[in-house]
């Protein structure tokens, strides 16, 4: 990949924190950076109306606190501070350690061995649930975000600490249905969190973000998505709640660093809430009015009536299965290739609060595919061994936790799409067989029936005209996921903007106009192909005659479809 910069999206409702985070990470980066106060809100609602892109360069430093004392010879001492064992205290003890201030100071630390300054995109967005609601504006502008990178490596979702409401779970599902081929790359960050509630002994707030944590898996069906929790007071003057959120931050980072990213230019949008259900009152409009010219056709003559019924119902049963024959193709255009998808994750972590237990532990996966790639990420963890893996059906890893450390280990097990779908895939490829040869045969039976229209033509072929184009439209306004440049051309265009009836109006006239441009291209290249063709007829071959065609006779050489 040429471009090495990692990109993030953060999503999250109104005033959770997605701002301030940003804010945090700069000056993560550069402790000298100057907190900007314009950039975070305040109160309920999003500061942030447009999404905003920032770049920030930084070489994942550590944080270390260092205690200073003065011998009686009026010496200093500076000594490293192991917050770390502060779990171990009782409650009030470790409140008043990780309070303190007097003594202390934060020291950067930059890694000789590290991997060097690499760059990360941030992508911040407006609030899920600001004043103006959850829209397809918002929507449009993340998709025109996004456009303008080539990958994503992560999804980080802010949630505060404020009651998990039905408006923030339906903002929620909605994004994770909207973009389904991003639901691995997801994380969640929980934001205001207290880091004196982090203490063991708090068992009200660890049941709180249980139950927390289980909403947010069923919304992403899912169980094994990485949680973060942060304080995001940026003010805080004391060293260990610096640090505190200096270490999350780094692990943020580390995160998408290590992330397989996904490409952006060949996802598919599926239709907000609100798309549907203007689609679903067109689809219902257009069908009226299908019935309605279906009833004029059937007030003609008897064999004129019953020719065009049949064409109408082959048209049916052409479009019918055409409609499905594309869902197939982009099924497989979706499945059917080496991407990498993740078949399932294994988490192990431990913090400073169990930290005499350094038994042996144990991860494993036993499946019926053969794996492709085992991503691990894993930090003071001592590998014992590890089995399976690259072109096996299990993995396995033993390990053991480092004392006196905080240790996690998260593998990602992956398989191409191809494999993971392959039974899909062998039905879709016979069903397109199938529909293909379907199509074929009741073409040909169309233009048989075709052939024996003959009166009523322009009044008929009006009808018809009508009725191919509302197909069309319901072609159009049927599917369910949208290309990614139609999904914010409907938006910027403002099709989505109003009630369902003004909405709908706009999104006819907008796939109207947009096949009407096609048609357009399409006659002027078929007109530029015959003058062409015709021009070399004139030279080489010449004519009879008077040498040459007249002007009617090449207005006559035109293609139908071009006059008019």
């Amino acid at each position: 990949m040429a471009d090495s910069t990692i990109n993030i999206l953060v999503l999250g409702e109104a005033q959770s924190g997605k701002s301030t985070l940003i804010e945090g990470i700069k000056r993560y980066a550069n402790p000298a950076y100057t907190i900007d106060k314009s950039a975070i809100g305040g109160g309920s609602f999003s500061h942030t109306k447009n999404v905003v892109l920032a770049d920030i360069t930084t070489g994942l430093p550590s944080y270390h606190v260092f205690e200073t004392t003065v011998t009686p010879e009026g010496d200093e001492n500076h000594t490293q501070v192991d917050y770390s064992s502060f779990i171990q205290m009782d409650e009030v003890s470790y409140e008043e350690a990780i309070d303190r201030r007097k003594g202390y100071e934060v020291r950067q630390h930059q890694h000789p061995g590290g991997p060097g300054a690499r760059t990360f995109k941030l992508i911040d967005t407006p609030g899920l649930n600001d004043t103006n609601n959850f829209d397809e504006i918002h929507v449009s502008s993340i998709v025109k975000a996004l456009a303008e990178i080539s990958y994503l490596h992560l999804i980080l979702i802010t949630v505060s600490s404020s009651p998990f409401t039905t408006a923030l779970r339906n903002a929620l599902t909605c994004y994770v249905d909207l973009m389904p081929d991003f639901n691995g790359i997801i994380a969640f960050i929980h934001t205001n969190v207290r880091y004196v509630n982090l203490h063991h002994s708090n068992v009200r707030f660890h049941e709180s973000m249980t139950v927390k944590k289980g909403i947010l898996s069923e919304i992403l069906q899912r169980e094994d998505a990485s949680h973060f929790m942060i304080d995001c007071d940026l003010d805080s003057k004391r060293p260990i709640h610096q640090c505190f959120t200096n270490d999350i931050i780094s692990s943020i980072l580390a995160k998408a660093s290590n992330t397989r990213p996904i490409s952006v230019d060949t996802i598919f949008l599926n239709k907000t809430r609100k798309m549907a259900d203007v689609d679903v009152y067109l689809i219902d409009k257009c069908t009226a009015r299908i019935n309605e010219r279906t009833k004029t056709l059937g007030v003609m003559d008897q064999e004129q009536a019953e020719t065009l019924e049949t064409i109408d119902r082959l048209k049916e049963s052409i479009n019918t299965r055409d409609r499905r024959l594309q869902e197939v193709i982009r099924a497989l255009k979706q499945h059917d290739k080496p991407d990498l998808t993740l078949l399932c994750e294994k988490h192990f972590e431990q913090n400073w609060s169990l930290l005499r237990m350094v038994n042996e532990q144990t991860l494993w996966h036993k499946g019926s595919h053969l794996i492709d790639q085992v991503d691990v990420i894993m930090n003071n963890i001592k590998v014992l061994e590890e089995s399976g893996g690259n072109d096996k059906m299990y993995w396995g890893i033993a390990f053991r936790r480092r004392r006196r450390q905080n240790g996690y280990l998260h593998a990602r097990i992956q398989i191409t799409k191809r494999k993971k779908f392959e039974g899909q895939i062998r039905e879709w490829v016979t069903e397109k067989i199938t529909l293909r040869g379907e199509i074929r045969k009741d073409e040909v039976k169309l233009r048989d029936y075709q052939d024996h229209e003959q009166r009523h033509r322009e009044e008929i072929q009006s009808l018809l005209e009508d009725q191919a184009r509302d197909r069309n439209l319901l072609v159009q306004v049927s599917t369910v996921a949208l290309d990614t440049k139609i999904f914010h051309a409907l938006v910027e265009r403002g099709t989505y903007v109003g009630d369902v009836s003004k909405s709908a109006m706009a999104v006819e006239d907008f796939y109207l106009n947009r096949e009407a441009e096609v048609e357009d291209q399409e006659c002027r290249v078929k007109e530029v192909f015959t003058t062409t063709t015709n021009e070399y007829v004139n030279v080489d071959g010449g004519s009879d005659g008077d040498g040459g065609n007249t002007e009617d006779e090449s207005q006559m050489s035109r293609p139908r479809s071009c006059l008019t």
